[in-house]
């Protein structure tokens, strides 16, 4: 095998080396040069961005902070641990660094974020993407990251995210089906190899799954709302592994937990302040804040729901199994 990328203790491989190792290719070497797509762990972010690893935890989790701490990337754990560890990017923390000197130095309102912010370059990352697709269906991350001058994690998802717009578009308009054979069928029609046209698919069923969500989380929030509850906002979305679920995160002094989190695995829970969906979880958590109500099915209403999370005894600390 290549030599990992080590950081604390946790490893790390470059998936373009990984391939070229299994297909019985040259292995590439790896820059040493930094570039914006490099994973940092807690450590090395913290003292990247000037902080002790205490203060960099506390931001992680304060609702008001402004800006926000970039979100971090699930990592695969040491050893056979499913559990992932979090990373983070070098060019969120630039970024986030740029965008704390810049709210020191304006402190007036009236200004958004700055130009050439995260949303601002994966934006233009798909546009670049997307096009360079259009040229050759069968480009290979290592290509797109290559000729764009990206990098290689930032060229694997914007890739990803282009075949399945173009899948989505191509079943949209009636073909080739959703049978046994769709994958052959959407390969020899776009031109994709198969196994990124079994991912793309993959990732379109995944989408109509979190917008067939949507209206039931949100009635569920509605719910909560109608009965003096507050809520801030709800959010559904296609999780890492292709999952969908959903958020609602409350406001102080709902007397509710701070944040209610729908999986279509499991159903409904209850989660601390600091959850986020874009970060994978390959196993139901577990631990303080968090409780399931697995007698409540996986679509129940909102006073079936209300009912449960007011009343402590109802609930329990993992769901009746792990999917």
């Amino acid at each position: 095998m290549p030599e990992p990328i080590t950081s604390e203790g946790h490893p790390l491989w470059d998936d373009e080396q990984v391939d070229s190792y299994f297909r019985g290719e040259p292995v590439g070497d790896i820059t040493s040069t930094d570039h914006e797509d490099d994973l940092l762990s807690r450590r090395e972010a913290a003292a990247y961005v000037g902080l002790d690893t205490a203060t960099w935890d506390r931001y992680q989790t304060l609702p008001r902070l402004n800006p926000r701490p970039p979100e971090p990337v699930a990592a695969p754990g040491p050893g056979n641990s499913r559990i992932p560890v979090d990373h983070w990017r070098r060019g969120d923390l630039d970024w986030w660094v740029e965008a704390r000197a810049s709210d020191e130095r304006q402190r007036t309102p009236g200004h958004g974020r700055p130009r050439g912010s995260t949303q601002e370059r994966q934006r233009e990352v798909r546009a670049r993407v997307t096009a360079l697709l259009d040229r050759d269906p069968a480009v290979t991350a290592q290509h797109a990251a290559d000729s764009l001058d990206i990098g290689l994690d930032t060229a694997r998802t914007a890739l990803a995210t282009a075949r399945a717009d173009a899948v989505e578009a191509v079943l949209d308009n009636g073909r080739p089906g959703d049978g046994a054979d769709a994958a052959e069928s959407v390969a020899a029609a776009l031109g994709y190899p198969l196994p990124a046209a079994r991912r793309a698919l993959a990732t379109v069923a995944a989408r109509r799954r979190c917008r067939a969500a949507e209206p039931y989380v949100r009635r569920v929030a509605d719910a909560l709302a109608g009965e003096g509850y507050a809520v801030n906002r709800h959010v559904v979305r296609v999780r890492p592994g292709d999952l969908v679920g959903a958020a609602v995160y409350l406001g102080e002094g709902s007397r509710l937990p701070p944040v209610l989190v729908w999986d279509e695995r499991y159903g409904w829970r209850t989660a601390p302040p600091e959850t986020r969906l874009s970060t994978g979880e390959p196993t139901p958590p577990a631990g303080a804040g968090i409780r399931y109500f697995p007698r409540l099915g996986l679509y129940p209403e909102g006073p079936a729901l209300l009912s449960a999370l007011t009343d402590a005894r109802v609930g329990s600390r993992r769901p009746p199994r792990i999917p």
